[in-house]
């Protein structure tokens, strides 16, 4: 591993020793790394050495919902994953499905704004389709069961911009809204999995939803996605 990749690893390690477990704790790393310059120098560092970008674009791939997910370093012990996801304009999909997670986790917003907006159980409010998620026995994506149509209701909405930060507990139904207009991108540090499964809600059925299959992105393409997002925030800088 690079000195720059092993640096901030051996800062979070440090940091989220002391922090595990502490949703508080892990939003205020994400705010020292968001702000501090770690993802250029990250992303930098990859360019640089072809066998850490091999490494990382192993685990890297473009969501269902709609955005580049490039896990940037992981850990067991303390265990955590940083991961940088990108929108980019004109992406097909804007509108992510309402789902929540098996780890607790806290992101800021490094580039762009969005929509985010949180859901509960209902007796009344929106009808939508309901799945399991879990996790597929070898490779990356995951496999869904259906489970009927339930209710949701929104429980918060409001705009999100560069700057602002927040943290999830696991539990929580959200989504988020791209704006189409504009790159949009947010680094994410998620702890330990507290369940092995997850739900996601969808107002339309999902066809064949049984095993939905994640491509990982060669080592070409990965670099050319970081190219093309470094020389975005050069030209915002």
């Amino acid at each position: 591993m690079d000195e720059t990749l092993q640096r901030v690893k051996v800062h979070l390690d440090r940091k989220l020793h002391k922090n595990a477990g502490d949703s508080f704790g892990m939003l205020h790393v994400v705010q020292q790394i968001s702000g501090e310059g770690f993802i250029p120098d990250i992303l930098d560092s990859l360019l640089r050495h072809e066998e850490d970008l091999i490494s990382v674009a192993a685990n890297s791939y473009t969501h269902n919902n709609g955005f580049d997910k490039i896990t940037l370093l992981s850990s067991s012990k303390p265990s955590y994953k940083l991961r940088l996801h990108i929108w980019w304009p004109g992406s097909t999909y804007m509108n992510e499905h309402i789902h929540n997670h098996s780890w607790d986790f806290s992101s800021a917003i490094l580039t762009g704004a969005f929509r985010f907006q949180l859901f509960e159980n209902s007796h009344h409010g929106l009808l939508l389709h309901k799945y399991l998620c879990a996790f597929p026995d070898e490779g990356v994506g995951y496999k869904m069961t259906y489970l009927g149509k339930f209710y949701l209701k929104c429980i918060f909405d409001s705009q999100f911009s560069k700057g602002n930060a927040y943290t999830l507990s696991h539990h929580v139904f959200h989504k988020i809204v791209n704006q189409e207009d504009q790159t949009t991108s947010t680094i994410i540090l998620h702890g330990e999995f507290i369940n092995d499964t997850s739900f996601l809600f969808s107002e339309k059925l999902i066809q064949q939803p049984h095993n939905i299959e994640s491509v990982p992105f060669s080592p070409e393409k990965l670099y050319s996605k970081i190219k093309d997002y470094l020389k975005h925030l050069d030209d915002k800088a």
